[in-house]
């Protein structure tokens, strides 16, 4: 994953669990968002190719899934049959027949539902399931070995900042940059984005002047109290949305007329942004470069991601204008 910082105290464990399958055959990772959950858990699936030579299968759950759908994709990838299953427990059933016996593993990223994750649980010994959430209760639910990643020790936060910056040695960070990583709750998502800024020549002073401005209280009235905790993630994401050109900072709030978790081709983005795809592809590249967005668009079949708490801030600023937004998209 980009701007991953290898964590093997974090790693080996996981990888023992999944090996083994002692106690459960359900891996998970818990912890609060932007934590680097995903990015672990994919760190984690590239280094297991061999574990699991019958394959690995991943799904992205998110808040609001289409189980069946999911279903149905997790189904094709494992058998390579075309047919539509037409409900949960018939896919169920299919699936429990397509993976029985196989050494694979079925990663569950970003579950928010105790039932999502029961839709995928195979009875299967050499099946091995490894998820990810922000809720233990989940993990308990399933019976699953739980692992908590919290935030990054303050010298692992320095590192990543200053790899996400491009300085080669955490030790020439000046003072400011120290202050930054700390007012970014030493969360990996919001070093990313904040080092990309420094990256393309945002200076540490400014970068910390722009999170110290933001007003954090505020910033946490407008989104749900179990989004309070995120308040500091938030103010930087604001810092590098505002960090943008004026067009591209619009451009980057008209993401939210695209859905939770899903990738964003370029084709629709030409007609939101009235754009030729060359520099539709540009500004994709230049969302990507900032860590405001995953994915690759060198191509013309390239996609961006949103992190769901980057989606949550770009919605409540064009909450007003959403359905405009989808207007101008039809």
């Amino acid at each position: 994953p980009p701007n991953f910082l290898p964590r093997p105290a974090r790693l080996q464990p996981l990888k023992d669990a999944l090996i083994s399958g002692t106690g459960s055959r359900i891996v998970g990772i818990w912890g609060m968002g932007g934590a680097g959950k995903s990015a672990l858990a994919a760190a984690l699936a590239n280094q297991m190719q061999d574990v699991f030579p019958d394959g690995i299968y991943w799904l992205t759950i998110g808040q609001h899934p289409t189980l069946l759908d999911l279903q149905n994709q997790l189904y094709c990838d494992v058998s390579g049959e075309t047919e539509t299953l037409i409900s949960a427990q018939q896919a169920k059933s299919a699936l429990g027949s397509a993976l029985g016996g196989l050494r694979a593993l079925v990663v569950l990223d970003d579950v928010w539902d105790v039932d999502d994750a029961a839709a995928f649980d195979i009875d299967s010994p050499q099946l091995r399931i490894l998820l990810t959430t922000r809720n233990n209760d989940i993990l308990v639910g399933l019976g699953a070995a739980g692992h908590q990643l919290g935030v990054l020790e303050f010298e692992d936060a320095l590192l990543l900042l200053a790899g996400s910056a491009g300085v080669a040695d955490a030790s020439a960070l000046p003072p400011e940059a120290h202050d930054v990583a700390e007012k970014c709750g030493r969360l990996p998502l919001a070093l990313a984005m904040v080092g990309a800024m420094a990256r393309l020549r945002t200076s540490w002073r400014d970068i910390l002047t722009r999170l110290q401005q933001a007003d954090l209280d505020k910033i946490a009235s407008r989104f749900p109290q179990d989004l309070y905790r995120y308040r500091t993630l938030f103010a930087a994401v604001g810092a590098s949305i505002d960090a943008l050109d004026p067009e591209d900072r619009e451009r980057y709030l008209d993401l939210a007329v695209f859905p939770d978790r899903v990738a964003i081709p370029q084709g629709p983005l030409t007609a939101l942004w009235r754009m030729d795809e060359i520099d539709v592809r540009e500004c994709m590249t230049r969302f990507i470069a900032r860590s405001l967005a995953t994915g690759d668009a060198s191509e013309s079949t390239g996609t961006m991601r949103l992190h769901d708490l980057q989606r949550n801030m770009i919605c409540k600023e064009r909450e007003s204008s959403v359905t405009g937004l989808h207007v101008r998209l039809v």
